[in-house]
């Protein structure tokens, strides 16, 4: 029996027990592969992605990279939904690719010497000219065993036994293997990072997991990825997209853009880059495609995750250093949440319109924050907030910041349970107390509610607009930011939709972009008469 080290990721290693004769990268034509000896050692690969030492291959011969014998799985063939069910599945059910895009081979390999064997990071090669100029964005390739993906029983990506034993259940997303959750759904796997040019800048191993309430059920899946679990994990640096930018991440998203997968696929991302433009706290978030097992997989998003990690890595704070809660302030994410209950208990026991108790509120939470963030979700009319995706912080004796994420269903012409489109008068939505639903529960509306029955704060959320209408939420501006993303990602979704389906077509596409651009066009005039309805004159 061999004895097994796992290399973490050094790169003096492969010098000390030996080298691939060809690293990762594009190359122009097919190439005979070896390994060179610094010993009496061994080598076992496999080009399908599984474990090298578990059925791997004992290299005896130069391997064919190039060559169809080496060429990975047809993975892209295997259903990511259920096939058959309620009518609801018509939205996201997975279809066979239009086209099959094979032209990437990938290599895990093993060194053994004396019952001793180390696995060395993967390499992915790009084969054809072609590759030169094919994408314009970085480019993910993530290696693992395909059982982690697709196996009945332990599978990520799959309805699964789950699905077999469960089925729909009266839930709308159904079950299946993609709805677990926890550290047994975990995987193993290896990331190389490449730039547009192919050139590799950052390979790490990795453990992930899906990630996503409900849009796990969606055909492409969303992977959360840690790089501080496997042992030689690399955090992500963000230099790798702005030199300028000094911060990491230890744990990364590679988002699939949400429900706004079969639609626009940077609407979120777009809207996250104008909330970081404001100042609000967002989720950094950079354009990719992804190659699993050398399958093309699809646009991503590389994006960060509003967790502890992110405190630390933005702010320096360490978990005893800051509260965070979500929703409506009863859901503890970190820390305590009793100043913010305190703050609403005053709020209903005193009266608010009085100076004296805004001045308490003032010292609790950070009203400039909360004014920006509360006419971000309204201008851009997030019809999932504000009784979902709530977050809020502060430091240890600090006050209440709010956090933007998740802009999947903003700036929507669709009808979602209520009205939606640059006509919906969003600030009615943010304030209703007559309602319970969970999009905007009397609850998730009591803060902002009433606030405005003071005439400081209502002085103050009317001038901040005024300064944004000519600034952060003009037309000009908001379209130029628009043109950037719809530039980066066109090149790009021929292949996205060759490979998903969705949306269905390139003119499908390009309908869903005019309409974001029709929103910015329309919102500003029925925005103002929203405002001044729930204002008055000021």
């Amino acid at each position: 029996m061999r004895f097994r080290i796992l290399i973490a990721f050094l790169g003096s290693i492969s010098t000390l027990y030996g080298q691939v004769s060809h690293p990762s990268g594009q190359y122009d034509l097919p190439f005979e592969l070896t390994f060179s000896s610094k010993g009496h050692q061994e080598f076992y690969f496999t080009t399908d992605g599984s474990d090298p030492l578990n059925g791997g291959q004992h290299y005896q011969e130069a391997i064919p990279i190039g060559a169809e014998i080496t060429l990975p799985p047809k993975i892209d063939t295997i259903p990511t939904t259920p096939l058959e069910g309620p009518w609801q599945l018509d939205y996201f059910r997975w279809k066979e690719p239009q086209k099959m895009q094979r032209d990437v081979w990938v290599l895990r390999y093993a060194i053994c010497e004396k019952g001793r064997c180390f696995e060395l990071p993967p390499e992915t090669y790009f084969m054809g000219e072609h590759w030169k100029s094919k994408h314009n964005v970085p480019v993910v390739s993530i290696t693992t065993d395909a059982n982690n993906l697709f196996d009945a029983a332990k599978g990520l990506f799959v309805p699964g036994n789950l699905h077999t034993e469960k089925g729909w259940d009266s839930l709308f997303f159904g079950n299946g293997n993609y709805t677990m959750k926890g550290k047994d759904w975990q995987r193993p796997g290896a990331l190389q990072l490449f730039d547009s040019s192919l050139v590799s800048i950052y390979e790490t191993p990795i453990e992930f997991r899906l990630h996503g309430a409900v849009v796990g059920a969606f055909p492409q899946k969303s992977i959360r990825v840690y790089t501080d679990k496997p042992e030689g994990g690399k955090a992500l640096n963000w230099s790798n997209f702005n030199k300028e930018d000094t911060l990491s991440s230890t744990r990364f998203i590679l988002r699939n853009s949400g429900s706004d997968m079969v639609s626009t696929h940077f609407r979120d991302a777009y809207l996250s880059s104008l909330a970081g433009d404001l100042g609000l706290e967002h989720q950094k978030s950079e354009p990719c495609v992804v190659y699993l097992n050398g399958i093309y997989w699809g646009i991503y998003n590389i994006r960060e995750r509003i967790d502890r990690y992110y405190m630390q890595e933005h702010f320096g704070l360490n978990r005893d250093a800051y509260d965070m809660i979500e929703g409506t302030g009863k859901d503890v994410m970190n820390g305590s949440n009793e100043t913010f209950v305190n703050l609403l208990s005053m709020i209903y026991t005193e009266d608010i319109q009085e100076d004296s108790v805004y001045a308490k509120v003032e010292a609790i939470i950070d009203i400039e924050n909360y004014i920006d963030y509360n006419l971000f979700e309204t201008y851009f009319c997030n019809m999932d907030w504000p009784g979902n995706n709530v977050k809020f912080w502060r430091p240890k004796n600090g006050k209440w910041r709010w956090i933007f994420f998740d802009g999947d269903l903003m700036m929507s012409p669709y009808v979602f349970n209520k009205d939606g489109g640059y006509e919906h008068d969003a600030l009615a939505h943010a304030t209703a107390d007559t309602l319970n639903e969970w999009y905007n529960s009397k609850g998730s509306t009591y803060l902002l509610r009433n606030l405005l029955k003071n005439d400081t704060f209502r002085q103050q959320f009317y001038q901040r607009y005024s300064e944004l209408s000519g600034t952060n939420f003009s037309e000009d501006y908001l379209l130029g930011r628009l043109a950037e993303f719809e530039e980066r990602y066109a090149s790009e979704m021929n292949r996205q939709i060759d490979r998903w389906n969705y949306p269905s077509d390139r003119a499908d596409w390009e309908r869903e972009v005019a309409l974001l651009k029709e929103f910015l066009r329309q919102r500003k005039m029925y925005y103002e008469a929203h405002l001044e309805k729930l204002l008055g004159a000021e």
